[in-house]
């Protein structure tokens, strides 16, 4: 990316809002590209979601959208375009009207591919959207020019990048690459998965690498060359409560920016986690109950004799247990209502 006898310097930053175009001696500068992962376009409900999910996704697509016809630049997506290879019609659709006049290049996810086997890749929803003329799907580092100094080359899930040597003067290379980096730590014991150094490393002649998977925002970079994983798009799990969703702005000198979505922080819930661990305890602490009355037997009847004998029950209860079990076929004789 950087010009004979000039010196570029790619910019990265942790954290940030940027909610206009970047300013330099008193200019304007636009962004040539916004640079986004893990959009997991869905028409569902999420468990952990307390708000109309679709709305807070469409505010989203919006807001990207918007400021990719303001800047005239295109969307890169790292891969997980859709939560489904096979998403809905009506889900088909609206995409097509969102997208429509945006230039949009993207590599598949396993999200977007049957069986995560990119020989079927023709049966996808991504697709139904590339053959309507709403985006560019690379795969196999296949390129796609941005402008005559900037390509763009893509690898798909599950397949390895090649670095490609010596490249033009003057020329911006950018790699797309749908693999769960990580940076610091492991994400979990055993991955395999590279850290975002050793990618750097591997692919030295790529200005810019784009990453996805990962659905938490990282950055990296070794000498004048970034690695920019965005992170997911929308907050799908109650483990992502403290996200903030985010798209990069990258700019004409190789710098990149965060730029924050539009997001309500208290609407992911972790009720559905807590709910049947409280279950689950109170049924603990009802075996250990009934074994702290007494042996357990092998018979249930005898066992829920022996528990309604040593612990107050209304009749109206005892009633309802006796004709559950008369109609299940034990004998009346268990004389629940006597006990």
């Amino acid at each position: 990316m950087a010009a004979k006898g000039r010196q570029r310097t790619i910019e990265s930053t942790a954290s940030g809002r940027v909610a206009s175009p970047k300013r330099g001696r008193g200019v304007i500068r636009n962004p040539i590209a916004i640079l986004a992962a893990d959009l997991h376009l869905r028409d569902d409900q999420p468990t952990c979601r307390t708000d109309d999910y679709w709305s807070a996704q469409e505010r989203k697509i919006d807001f990207i959208t918007t400021r990719a016809r303001e800047f005239h630049c295109p969307i890169l997506v790292a891969g997980d375009f859709f939560h489904h290879w096979k998403p809905s019609p009506y889900l088909l659709a609206w995409s097509l009207r969102k997208f429509d006049g945006v230039r949009v290049i993207t590599v598949p996810g396993n999200h977007d591919l049957p069986q995560n086997n990119l020989d079927l890749i023709r049966r996808t929803g991504l697709q139904v959207l590339s053959d309507g003329g709403g985006l560019d799907i690379l795969s196999g580092g296949r390129s796609s020019s941005m402008t005559p100094f900037i390509d763009v080359y893509g690898w798909a899930a599950g397949e390895d990048p090649e670095d490609r040597g010596d490249k033009r003067e003057k020329m911006i290379r950018i790699a797309i690459w749908h693999e769960l980096v990580w940076k610091g730590r492991r994400p979990f014991p055993g991955c395999s998965s590279p850290a975002t150094r050793k990618v750097l490393e591997r692919l030295r002649s790529y200005d810019l690498v784009l990453t996805g998977d990962n659905h938490q925002t990282i950055l990296d970079r070794s000498g004048e060359r970034i690695l920019v994983n965005p992170g997911s798009m929308m907050r799908m799990t109650a483990s992502q409560m403290d996200h903030e969703p985010k798209v990069f702005l990258l700019f004409g000198d190789g710098s990149v920016d965060p730029l924050l979505l539009p997001y309500d922080p208290d609407v992911v819930t972790r009720e559905h986690i807590e709910r049947p661990k409280d279950r689950d305890q109170k049924l603990e602490a009802f075996v250990r109950k009934l074994k702290e009355d007494g042996e357990v037997g092998l018979s249930f009847e005898e066992n829920l004799r022996e528990f309604l004998s040593r612990n107050r029950t209304r009749k109206e209860v005892r009633s309802l247990l006796d004709q559950a079990m008369e109609e299940d076929g034990v004998p009346e004789a268990v004389g629940l209502e006597t006990i």
